[in-house]
């Protein structure tokens, strides 16, 4: 694990979580699209309306 933190700059909880995540849900990731009625963990669209808020400030 301490190999894999240095190679891709994360920390240890990060891959602990992801392994968590994987071996809950792996299944449903090789499975070809049939996961695809899975929600995401948070909405994104405000965001994406965040982000473009502040692009406008920084501009101006």
């Amino acid at each position: 694990m301490a190999q894999l933190c240095a190679e891709f700059q994360v920390h240890s909880t990060q891959l602990t979580e992801w392994k968590r995540l994987l071996v809950a849900r792996a299944a449903v990731a090789f499975t070809g699209g049939a996961g695809a009625d899975i929600e995401p963990a948070l909405d994104v669209f405000p965001l994406h309306a965040k982000i473009g808020e502040l692009t406008l400030e920084n501009v101006f």
